[in-house]
């Protein structure tokens, strides 16, 4: 057991040095702004995770893509807590939705299915008021999008704490938004 737990460890700080050495080595965007976020989430090393700031990049989200890298995903960065609410507009594929608090805890998850496209003789109105929204149904301040089945895969449930280096992020939030 104890062995194994050493291994756990060795693993966890390679992986957070590879993590690291990537964003040294043109991991970062010209104004210095870290391309993708890597995040170690019960052992597995999601190294795609993309940063939404601002309210443009968070209102396009992961729409019109084609698909989503396994390791991939978008988190949402705010600076306050206040109940979240998601969709599915636009987006070609399933996601997992997680809803986080201030501290990273887990308040809600959804599992979103893709959405039929608005048809030509829809409005836009009606394409709207058909999509499903997914609520956090409590304050959020973080959003994590990943490829759907990685809430089962990595066996989450509200009220796990998820390390997504909460101060790091909010010094780049306030950097950038």
């Amino acid at each position: 057991m104890l062995l194994k737990i050493k291994y756990c460890i060795v693993l966890s700080v390679l992986c957070f040095l590879a993590a690291l050495s990537c964003h040294a080595e043109g991991g970062k965007s010209a104004n210095g702004r870290p391309v993708y976020w890597p995040l170690t989430i019960n052992g597995y090393l999601y190294d795609q995770i993309e940063l939404a700031f601002t309210a443009a990049e968070q209102s396009k989200g992961l729409m019109d893509r084609d698909k989503l890298a396994e390791t991939g995903g978008m988190l949402f960065v705010s600076d306050t807590m206040s109940r979240r609410s998601f969709w599915m507009k636009g987006c070609r594929f399933d996601l997992d939705l997680i809803y986080m608090d201030a501290q990273g805890g887990i308040v809600a998850m959804h599992r979103m299915k893709m959405e039929k496209p608005q048809q030509r003789n829809e409005s836009e109105e009606a394409y709207y008021d058909r999509l499903p929204t997914y609520d956090s149904g409590k304050p959020a301040q973080f959003v994590l999008e990943l490829a759907a089945g990685q809430i089962d895969f990595l066996g989450l449930q509200v009220g796990d704490k998820l390390d997504i280096g909460v101060s790091e992020l909010l010094v780049m939030y306030r950097k950038f938004h």
